[in-house]
């Protein structure tokens, strides 16, 4: 069997891949098999979330893991037959496949990573000016003392150059940074135009909460004589920035594509994008299509949590090139180590710590041993057959105090206090049986009175963004009956401040969420969170995601485990993405 019978027959390859994989074998002017081959499994790994085939690693390999399946040249030959296909070539001319050095691109993706590198190396190669007298002092003033020096160097970094990226873990200070480098700079530059952007809703919220919360900080830190004419004003046009999607920012078309490109660019001086990590490379690309010249831009976020759901890892990507002397992006990094969050929860701090720097599993079980419930941590091992009795207790408390609250801004808020999180979506311990079992309970309970579409007190979350209505994937919302007794869903205001309402029947795609995946809990945190490990292994379950898991958590994370193999397999298991972006910004 020829590798395009194969692939047109294999449940290895999806439709696109089969597509791409007759496309190219039609257009290709030889080896069409190889450069049929080779088409489909760069697709499929982009469904992986990798921007490009690395022929040096699938060189010589099986196209897939099934008994007999034809495996591909080895990588010089490889090579040799894609550049006589015809349908590859190394970018000077049009052709649906690249071929930079061993790494095999579809056109656009490539594209899109040399946009990204063009765009960052022009803000990396940008000479930093010096600090002005009265940045300097304020920077003194806003950052005291030695346990503010890397916060006080990476607003420093954002104040004179025009590329910045500070990266850290959770209570890390990237966002208190943030908050007071804008109080410089609308100090210094009055005229100065700001955006803030993240990639999800409930990020940009969280950004807006955070900076309303860095504004306070303003107030205290800041003496009297150091409050100039100007402080009332700037602290009003502080609170004014807000928040918002980067496909807002951007100004999505419903019909696709956006608003601000090259042709029409940002008009802000200064953009910020928060949670960077989460931004996968084609909207990383857009974003740097739509900078204007001259532009600066600050990238916060976490290199160690998951990447993009969707190709890339950007901000890993550029926080390895960093390390690296002849990069332009060196000196332009500045991670942020010291967590504040953990302080009063140092088992959380502790364990998300010895995740990150790959702990064994009797390693990490040690630090459950050493920590009780007050530093904030608990492992519960159950046999995965008595999840009711491991959920029973715990979520009839917390969803009483929803059922509870008096008005859709206070159960808003309560619904934040505990959440349900698993690495998977279906099968035992996912998050379609989890939530099916959470409503058999809390109806049985007496705590919901229904288990369909429209109940009271239902917990959903936005499953596809829908831009007429300003709602957007992963944004948690509930359903309440209204004063006139309509039901309705409720969401937290654009602004961060109250409650909007959409009627059930104008809803977008959603599902109920008293439990959700780690990925969709980017960017959120919870007050209690129980993260349920399944028994059996797959490879969704890394490192990232455990650290990404744990570190949602404020007060108290429980982990459910039914087998400490999972959590050594986990462990040992990284987030691994095939990517040129690195090698470009060297």
């Amino acid at each position: 069997m020829d590798k395009l019978d194969y692939i047109m027959n294999s449940e290895s390859f999806g439709d696109m891949d089969r597509y791409l994989a007759r496309f190219i074998h039609d257009a290709a002017a030889g080896e069409k098999d190889t450069a049929a081959a080779s088409a489909a499994l760069v697709s499929a790994e982009l469904t992986r979330g990798h921007i490009c085939l690395n022929l040096d690693t699938m060189g010589g390999e099986p196209l897939d893991e099934q008994e007999g399946a034809p495996k591909m040249p080895d990588p010089d030959k490889w090579r040799e037959a894609l550049l006589k296909s015809g349908v590859a070539g190394n970018g000077s001319s049009f052709t649906p496949l690249i071929l930079e050095e061993n790494r095999l691109y579809l056109q656009r993706y490539w594209r899109y990573e040399g946009d990204i590198a063009e765009s960052l190396t022009v803000g990396g190669k940008e000479k930093p000016r010096a600090l002005s007298p009265e940045e300097n002092e304020l920077l003194k003033v806003l950052f005291p003392g030695s346990e503010n020096d890397l916060q006080r160097s990476a607003a420093a970094m954002a104040l004179t150059g025009g590329l910045a990226v500070i990266t850290g873990g959770p209570g890390t200070g990237k966002t208190t940074a943030l908050a007071r480098f804008l109080y410089i700079l609308l100090n210094t530059e009055p005229d100065v135009r700001v955006a803030l952007g993240a990639p999800t809703g409930k990020a940009a919220a969280r950004m807006n909460e955070a900076i309303a919360a860095a504004r306070e900080q303003i107030e205290d830190i800041l003496p009297t004589d150091k409050k100039n004419n100007n402080h009332k004003s700037i602290m009003e046009e502080m609170g004014s920035l807000k928040g918002r999607t980067l496909h807002r920012l951007l100004g999505y078309r419903p019909g696709g594509g956006f608003r601000h490109d090259r042709e029409n660019p940002l008009l802000h001086d200064v953009v910020v994008i928060d949670e960077a990590s989460m931004i996968d490379c084609s909207l990383m690309a857009k974003l740097c299509r739509a900078l204007r010249p001259g532009a600066r831009l600050i990238l916060l976020g976490d290199r160690d949590q998951l990447a993009s759901v969707e190709a890339g890892a950007i901000l890993a990507d550029i926080c390895e090139s960093a390390g690296d002397k002849k990069s332009p992006l060196t000196g332009h990094v500045v991670e942020l180590k010291e967590s504040w969050r953990f302080r009063h929860r140092p088992g959380i701090g502790a364990l998300a710590e010895a995740v990150n720097r790959g702990e064994s599993a009797p390693g990490i079980m040690k630090i459950f041993e050493t920590h009780d419930l007050d530093s904030g941590i608990n492992i519960i091992s159950y046999d995965g057959s008595n999840m009711s009795g491991l959920l029973d207790e715990r979520l009839t408390a917390a969803f009483k105090k929803v059922a509870a609250a008096p008005d859709p801004e206070s159960a808003l808020s309560a619904l934040g206090d505990f959440r349900i999180l698993s690495p998977l979506r279906r099968g035992p311990g996912g998050v379609e049986a989890l939530n099916r079992l959470a409503e058999k309970i809390l109806f049985n309970a007496g705590v919901i009175h229904g288990t369909g579409a429209l109940y009271e007190n239902r917990p959903v979350m936005v499953t596809r963004n829908s831009y007429n209505l300003g709602l957007f994937n992963g944004d948690t919302g509930i359903m309440r009956s209204d004063a006139e007794g309509k039901m309705r869903v409720y969401f937290p205001a654009v602004d961060g401040e109250g409650v909007r309402s959409v009627l059930p029947a104008m809803m977008p795609p959603h599902e109920t969420v008293y439990a959700m995946t780690v990925h969709k809990a980017q960017g959120s945190e919870f007050t209690h969170l129980l993260f349920v490990l399944p028994g059996a292994d797959a490879p969704v379950i890394t490192r990232e995601l455990l650290y990404t898991a744990i570190t949602r958590g404020r007060d108290l994370v429980e982990v459910a485990l039914t087998s400490p193999h999972t959590l050594e397999k986990a462990l040992e298991r990284r987030v691994e993405r095939a990517s040129g972006l690195a090698f470009k910004l060297v």
